[in-house]
């Protein structure tokens, strides 16, 4: 068994709280999943870390299984002014806290942001959305994509064949 830092202890505590938090927002049984989601996380960085988990071993392990909301099913819901939020935060990252020569970053349900200016104007953009199964690759995929593109649609994610876009409505 490896020994774990107090950063990396603390930070996967403050982690596990987020995941519990939104489970119990779901209705789900945190309990249930915070215990099963504990030890694969500390397997998995014991692994891949050997004697001692770090606070940087711990971050590549949790990039590896997600985020809380990504764990709990609540990304599927992502709401564009996250993406803003996520630019933002990596111009200028958000105040550490800690002490000694490890800072730990203050974990994201703490951090308090200010509305951005076009969530103001515009709270709720509405959208219509479209789901096309392109089979092929190359040219093919290329141009079909262009010519969703040209009548205002934009590719959002895809899964395998499946391609889903969106655009605003009029």
């Amino acid at each position: 068994m490896a020994e774990w830092t107090p950063e990396s202890r603390d930070y996967l505590e403050g982690y596990l709280r987020q995941v519990s938090a939104l489970a119990r927002q779901q209705g789900d049984d945190a309990d249930e999943i915070l215990s099963e989601l504990r030890g694969h996380i500390q397997r998995e960085a014991e692994d891949a870390a050997g004697v001692m988990v770090t606070l940087d071993a711990l971050r590549k392990t949790l990039s590896g299984i997600g985020t809380p909301e990504q764990v709990t099913g609540v990304e599927a819901a992502l709401m564009p002014w996250r993406e803003k939020l996520r630019a933002a935060e990596e111009k200028s990252p958000a105040p550490r806290t800690g002490q000694g020569v490890a800072a730990v970053p203050a974990p994201p349900s703490q951090v308090v942001r200010k509305p951005l200016c076009n969530e103001r104007r515009n709270p709720m953009n509405r959208y219509e959305y479209k789901c096309v199964n392109i089979i092929g690759a190359g040219e093919r995929t290329t141009r079909i994509l262009n010519e969703y593109g040209k009548d205002g649609w934009e590719l959002v994610t895809t899964c395998l064949t499946w391609h889903y876009f969106k655009r605003p409505l009029a």
